[in-house]
């Protein structure tokens, strides 16, 4: 009998409120800063710097172009070395993540892009829980 090993990892839908440029391929696009909602305001939830082709990476491209902003949509600042070089949008793309559970901090852990979402709306994405 030959045994195989599978990770088990949660989705959660995430809003985007910037984005960073990346080096080598992923120069373009090398990650996503995102947060959920929580109290009424955008919180930060991490940088998303996995999953990409170079086929969604143009599509992410393209869905940000029209979201620029000069602020930074989230409530509390991101850290500074996350935010360094940030790109920043309007809270109005959600995108689809795996990743392997969240940070003592409410950071995704190992996020991996893995869709755009267009039929959700932003304001209704907080962090979901499992049921006990």
């Amino acid at each position: 009998m030959a045994w195989q090993k599978v990770k088990i990892r949660p989705e959660q839908e995430l809003v985007v409120g910037g984005w960073v440029k990346g080096t080598g391929r992923a120069v373009d696009l090398g990650a996503l800063l995102v947060g959920v909602y929580e109290d009424g305001g955008l919180r930060y939830a991490g940088k998303i710097g996995a999953g990409f082709t170079n086929a969604n990476r143009a599509e992410l491209l393209a869905a940000v172009a029209p979201l620029a902003t000069d602020a930074p949509p989230f409530a509390t600042p991101p850290p500074r070395a996350a935010a360094r070089g940030a790109q920043w949008l309007r809270p109005e793309l959600v995108i689809r993540a795996e990743f392997a559970g969240w940070t003592g901090d409410g950071l995704v852990r190992q996020a991996a892009y893995k869709g755009i979402e267009l039929e959700k709306d932003p304001k209704a994405v907080i962090r979901e829980r499992p049921k006990a």
